[in-house]
């Protein structure tokens, strides 16, 4: 992209402090939202073809059909959101799928989740799914979806060709998996907002004094 012209990267990073798992906050947050006793899968993700909720509720709906008390949480907003409303209700699961639109505490939202699932057709990245992995959630993610969002080394990567039985499957694995509360592999591999901004400021600073020292075409 940048030829010979050098270049430095600096991540598009997150809060790992926000987005620490808490699980006296995570327990007072499911009883809050009556979701203590459930199995909860949550996607954050603009409702868009992309995103893939079609296959979304096909994963969902192979998951109530092994356990019955789960739940999944959709975060976002978008033009495919009455399409999907309607497939939830075609599928007879409407009432275990609860449609969240633009929501504002997302850390929260992943503190009272089990699951974190990501089948999304293409991706830049996948910020939301490092949110995921900062909160300790286990993720499950489509194989064409960036490797380098797999910044813990616990994301589980599926093809989308296996179909919504495998993926369901996969994800009630999730039951028996530990929670983890550590940020620091995040942090390593440089998504840190607070370590980030010192690099940003340090390069303005730098850039700023060069040209103090240097007004005029050197």
């Amino acid at each position: 992209m940048f030829g010979k012209h050098p270049f430095r990267l600096i991540a598009n990073a997150i809060d790992c402090e926000a987005f620490g798992f808490d699980p006296v906050r995570a327990e007072a947050l499911r009883r809050e939202a009556g979701l203590e006793d459930q199995f909860v899968m949550v996607h954050v993700g603009r409702f868009d073809p992309v995103k893939n909720h079609r296959f979304l509720l096909e994963i969902f709906r192979e998951v109530l059909s092994r356990q019955e008390n789960a739940a999944l949480l959709l975060a976002g907003t978008g033009d495919t959101m009455p399409q999907i409303r309607e497939m939830a209700e075609n599928y007879g699961i409407a009432e275990k799928v609860r449609f969240l639109g633009s929501v504002s505490d997302i850390p929260g939202l992943l503190q009272l989740a089990d699951a974190f699932v990501f089948p999304s057709l293409y991706e830049g990245l996948g910020i939301s799914l490092i949110e995921a992995q900062a909160a300790g959630l286990s993720c499950f993610a489509a194989d064409c979806v960036p490797g380098d969002a797999n910044v813990t080394g616990r994301v589980r990567y599926l093809p989308l060709s296996g179909g919504a039985a495998l993926w369901a499957e996969e994800i009630l694995k999730a039951r028996e998996q530990p929670r983890h509360r550590d940020t620091g592999l995040i942090r390593q591999q440089g998504y840190d907002i607070a370590l980030e901004a010192e690099k940003l400021q340090e390069f303005y600073l730098r850039k700023y004094l060069e040209e103090v020292s240097c007004p005029l075409p050197c």
